[in-house]
């Protein structure tokens, strides 16, 4: 584009100027009444441009207040904390479209300690040194795709710092994360006879859960959100399933509630026929709306009950019998995937039957474990549970 043309309107507007190098500058041209003449000022992109276009228009086109709202604004950014930058990255369209999605992220920024142990630093002074810092710090015993997924979203936060001007660039872009072995650190997979040896230890009441929960590999949200309903019809097909369309959500301004489950995890899940006439004559007087597996009280059964009030007795009585593992009851889902692979399934059924994003993320956990397979997994658990 040329010399700029001359200008005469009521309202600002933004016009672009390419130079000889290629580089780009984004002019805000207005008439200003106190000038009494066409304005213009240049502005570096086009974010800036229409932040001063917003300016004029809301103040009666006046380039003074424009600039003692700017010279405010650059006071202010040049201090931004951390932590106001990621309450401004949550007011954005695309997070806060989602009240769930912002309800994870907050969660995730005190929990891993982001908020205490960068937040208050200014934004624009931040280096891949203060992340590197805190991963070896607060972040240090979390497993690597914890890791990834909180570098992620601070990553977003400085994406969001960059195109609004707040920081200079992006240091999340300068780490690297080892690729640790976390199967060793974070899974435990018991064999058949191990995954009996605590069953049969067991609180009876739980006995089907378990049985479930390794016959599926569902998540512990999944299996404790299922409706009786839905859970009878597919348990009746020709090949019985277990249907996830729904998960327990832990929200800050809702409190427990049931919603889509993890990422792109809507699936049936087979299970052997044997198993499925256990589960249809446990809600076979249950009420349509009921929950499969509920607490006591016949309402959510949360995870930290479950672990309290059986999990932890039964793995010590396992252990009296012989049993060497600690596991936690997320490892029943491991343990459901090593069985699989051990029985020939390939690494893209598992991660469907598991209800993974990707391929990429099985592999990462079970691909030492892998072999190729062509089974179906409703015959391989039917086998791999009978007893002896």
């Amino acid at each position: 584009m040329g010399a700029l043309e001359p200008y005469s309107c009521a309202v600002a507007s933004i016009r672009e100027h390419v130079k000889k190098d290629g580089s780009t500058t984004f002019y805000v041209l207005w008439r200003d009444p106190d000038l009494g003449k066409q304005t213009s000022m240049a502005c570096p992109t086009r974010p800036a441009a229409e932040n001063v276009q917003r300016l004029l228009d809301a103040n009666g086109q006046r380039l003074s207040l424009v600039e003692s709202a700017l010279t405010a604004a650059a006071a202010a950014e040049a201090t931004m904390t951390l932590n106001e930058a990621f309450r401004r990255h949550l007011e954005s369209p695309s997070v806060r479209a989602n009240d769930d999605t912002a309800d994870d992220y907050e969660r995730m920024w005190r929990n891993r300690k982001i908020d205490t142990t960068l937040g208050e630093l200014p934004i624009a002074k931040i280096t891949d040194e203060h992340i590197g810092t805190w991963l070896n710090g607060p972040m240090a015993n979390y497993a690597h795709k914890t890791k990834q997924n909180t570098i992620g979203l601070l990553s977003s936060v400085f994406k969001t710092a960059v195109r609004r001007g707040w920081a200079e660039s992006n240091p999340c872009e300068l780490i690297n994360l080892p690729q640790a072995d976390i199967t060793k650190r974070t899974a435990t997979f018991l064999t058949p006879a191990e995954f009996w040896l605590l069953h049969d230890v067991f609180i009876k009441r739980h006995q089907l859960m378990l049985r479930a929960f390794v016959a599926s590999g569902l998540r512990f949200s999944e299996m404790t959100a299922l409706e009786v309903a839905s859970t009878r019809e597919a348990l009746q097909r020709k090949v019985p399933a277990l249907p996830v369309t729904r998960a327990w959500k832990d929200s800050k301004t809702r409190g427990w509630y049931l919603g889509s489950p993890k990422g792109e995890s809507v699936r049936d899940v087979s299970i052997h026929r044997d198993l499925a006439d256990e589960i249809l004559e446990h809600i076979k007087k249950k009420p349509d709306e009921g929950l499969v597996f509920p607490n006591t009280r016949n309402t959510q059964l949360r995870n930290t009950t479950f672990h309290l009030a059986g999990w932890q007795d039964a793995v010590r009585a396992a252990k009296e019998k012989g049993l060497r593992k600690t596991p936690r009851p997320h490892d029943l889902r491991h343990t459901h995937a090593s069985w699989m692979l051990a029985e020939g399934m390939s690494s893209y059924d598992l991660s469907k039957r598991l209800g993974h994003k990707s391929t990429t993320t099985t592999e990462l956990i079970y691909g030492h474990l892998m072999q190729k397979a062509q089974a179906a997994g409703s015959r391989m658990i039917g086998e791999v549970m009978r007893r002896a």
